[in-house]
């Protein structure tokens, strides 16, 4: 330990100059913010400026002294980015595991909840259009007609919502225009893949205008059963949205959007080890041919105002959000007598407010400060299909002739209530130096009602009976509150127009709450600690070769406390010898760095190229099954990304022109005990597309490739619970063509 910090202690004693801070760039390279084309400067095109509002303001994001990753719209449709995960394919650090609800749970830095229950919210938070999502169950929107994407590294403690331990990442939907316009985009690939978005958008009267979005995507699935013969995994998706912004004088802006989706796709089943691939699996259900699916829908609306007050700013955002999921899921990954399935059945609805009030900006100090009050309410019944598992009826009280108990769920109603109150202050004392202080208080109040675990069972075979249910125990009740300050002090030192440094210490803070899985006994329902993490962080960025390059770094470590994470429950009943359940694992430690370079070496040629490194250990296990110096979940060594676009040919009306891009991450683990099982080897992906753009931007033909090598890697796992070792695997090669016009 001593010898860990004396490195950390030598690495803030460093004096911050332009060459220690770059220096990782000098040895990899990183892939950070690339605008989709750049501008040109003579023979010699630069990159564009991109503006970010991570700080509630908008702003270049090189005078942003935060960790910053971003994609414009064009980067989005490029890199085909559909689903919120998909960003983590192109940022340095983040990480997704996809668990056994088919649920996404974000990493970033080390730092993230490794539990397939909805009712945890993850701890990188999750905005769209500034309204933060509760659940990760709701992070199963379609991206679409998206004007950008930031994403904000390290803990997010003063400004942003509730559960920024690891970060926050930002979705932003185009708004409407003063002029009327339009888009609409196709794109087919095999397996039956089509996707079709459109958008209109333009004035209504000279106060008024709107915007509206809509997409479905669709898929025959490109996994096919090796025992039924069925296929898999395809897509049914569609998904809308309408803004309204009313603009009756000019200091004075409202935004109302109303937005929803239906998915009535099909499921990738899971496999067992030995069996199975990315485009195979033998996992069936009971119903609809053995075919795991989903039939989900969404709704919601926000209000969003901006009122400019003399010198001062304020801001309304109200919003109101809902989901119905039904998802009838394979869980044991493999054909036999006696099936392990879920049928998943949640309500999940949502409330959010936050005033703030800022000054206007452009002076020697800026600030923020406001409040913001949520309110979440979770209806969640999970049914299993257990007959495989092979539960004795005496364990629940029956007599013969039950052989086996046929289901067994847990049912509980979940009620968050959050208020929080923050600012942030930036002061520039000099003309280079730059102070910002931030403090947020925020308190939690959580609700877990009638908690119970029912259970049914049929007659054996021969025998006859009425098929019999019960509760395994009473409906139980349980309340929790948490607070806590969280905080942040950064220094800014702008060298010159082209160099900004900067350091800071900061605090994110995420509360505590009840489990949402499966229990035997009340006496497993144990509530679990918030969790807290400490950052320490240096970072750099660099414009180099009149604007041709850009080279962001940072390097940091986290004191990592009460870190939450999916721990056994010792001494299950009813023959179960081990359950889950979301809990304090112990205390880690982060040390890492990540190096983000943009450039156009050359006219025709952009590049991106990313690395990132993560030393993440657990310094102090409060469980048994946890090893001192071991890892984190999800959370690999090394990862790598990059892309590149070079035009072959630029005509005067038309741009032809060839584009790749790769990922690739070290070893990881899917799980806090470093399960062998759980071990996914380091693999690579790389995607490509050909295509001609006009000039003028109105239209974009493409030729696209994705996953070209064909890459058998995994997307999440699982093992111990009752339907033993599964794994599920990301999407085989894809193939297709695509085109875009604008008017």
């Amino acid at each position: 330990m001593k010898a860990r910090e004396d490195v950390i202690r030598g690495a803030f004693n460093l004096r911050l100059t332009p060459v220690a801070l770059a220096l990782p760039a000098l040895l990899a390279t990183g892939s950070g913010v690339w605008a989709q084309d750049g501008a040109a400067t003579g023979n010699r095109r630069v990159l564009e400026e991109i503006i970010v509002s991570a700080q509630k303001r908008s702003q270049n994001i090189n005078d942003v002294g935060i960790a910053i990753t971003a994609f414009d719209s064009g980067q989005v449709r490029d890199l085909a980015f559909m689903q919120p995960q998909d960003i983590a394919t192109q940022t340095t650090n983040f990480s997704v595991n996809t668990l056994a609800t088919n649920v996404p749970n974000f990493t970033i830095r080390g730092v993230g909840v490794n539990d397939y229950a909805i009712n945890q919210a993850t701890s990188v938070g999750t905005y769209v259009d500034q309204v933060f999502i509760s659940s990760p169950a709701m992070m199963l929107f379609q991206m679409f007609d998206t004007q950008r994407v930031e994403v904000l590294k390290g803990p997010q403690g003063t400004l942003y919502g509730r559960n920024t331990t690891g970060g926050a990442v930002l979705y932003f939907s185009n708004r409407p225009t003063e002029e009327f316009s339009g888009e609409a985009y196709v794109e087919g690939g095999n397996a039956g893949y089509y996707l079709l978005e459109a958008a209109v958008s333009g004035p209504l009267s000279d106060t008024l205008s709107a915007r509206m979005a809509v997409n479905t995507t669709q898929s025959d699935g490109l996994q096919d059963n090796i025992i039924t013969g069925e296929t898999h995994g395809g897509m049914d998706r569609t998904a809308w949205r309408g803004l309204l912004q009313w603009q009756p004088r000019s200091d004075l802006d409202l935004m109302f959007n109303v937005h929803g989706g239906e998915d009535n796709s099909d499921l990738n089943s899971f496999t067992v080890p030995g069996t199975g691939s990315n485009d195979s699996s033998t996992g069936t259900i009971d119903t609809l041919d053995g075919v795991p699916y989903r039939d989900n829908e969404s709704l919601g609306v926000s209000l969003t105002v901006n009122w400019d007050i003399g010198p001062v700013t304020f801001t309304s955002i109200s919003s109101y959000d809902e989901l119905d999921r039904f998802e009838y899921g394979d869980s044991d990954g493999q054909l036999r007598d006696g099936r392990i399935d879920q049928i998943l059945i949640s309500d999940i609805e949502q409330v959010t407010q936050e005033l703030r009030l800022a000054n206007a900006g452009g002076g020697d100090v800026n600030w923020v400060a406001g409040v913001y009050y949520g309110k979440d309410e979770i209806d969640d019944s999970t049914v299993y299909e257990v007959t495989g598992a092979g539960f004795p009826p005496a364990a629940f009280g029956l007599p013969a002739p039950y052989a086996l108990i046929d289901t067994l769920g847990n049912a509980y109603q979940q009620i968050s209530e959050t208020y929080a109150a923050f600012g942030q202050v930036e002061w520039a004392f000099t003309d280079r130096w730059s102070l910002t202080l931030g403090l947020r208080y925020t308190q939690e109040d959580k609700e877990l009602q009638d908690v119970t675990t029912p259970w049914s069972a049929e007659p054996g075979s021969g025998e006859s009976g009425p098929v019999v249910s019960g509760l395994l125990f009473p409906p139980a009740d349980y309340e929790e509150d948490f607070d806590a300050f969280s905080g942040k002090v950064a220094l800014d030192y702008r060298l010159n127009d082209d160099t900004l440094l900067y350091a800071s210490i900061s605090e994110g803070y995420k509360s505590g709450g009840f489990q949402g899985t499966l229990v035997f006994t009340p006496a497993a329902i144990i509530p679990f600690d918030e969790e807290t993490v400490l950052s320490y962080e240096v970072g750099a960025k660099l414009t180099l070769l009149e604007g041709r390059m850009q080279i962001n770094s940072a390097a940091f470590f986290y004191d990592y406390e009460n870190l939450q994470a999916q721990g056994t429950i010792e001494g299950g009943a009813a023959g179960v010898e081990n359950l889950f359940a979301l809990q304090n694992i112990g205390d880690a430690e982060v040390l890492g760095f990540e190096v983000d370079v943009q450039a156009t070496p050359l006219p025709r040629l952009e590049l991106a190229l990313g690395v990132g490194y993560l030393d993440a250990k657990i310094t102090d296990p409060f469980v048994p099954e946890v090893e001192e110096d071991g890892r984190p979940a999800v959370s690999p060594e090394w990862n790598l990304n990059g892309r590149v676009r070079y035009d072959v040919i630029t005509a005067q009306d038309y741009t032809l022109y060839l584009q790749g891009n790769f990922n690739w991450q070290d070893e990881q683990y899917f799980d806090i005990y470093e399960t062998p099982f759980l071990l996914e080897n380091a693999y690579g992906v790389v995607n490509a597309s050909l295509g001609v753009d006009a000039v003028d931007g109105t239209w974009k033909a493409t030729v696209w490739g994705r996953n070209l090598a064909d890459e058998n890697y995994r997307a999440g796992g699982f093992t111990g619970g009752v339907a033993g070792d599964v794994q599920i695997y990301g999407q085989p090669r894809t193939y297709g063509v695509s085109f875009n016009y604008r008017f």
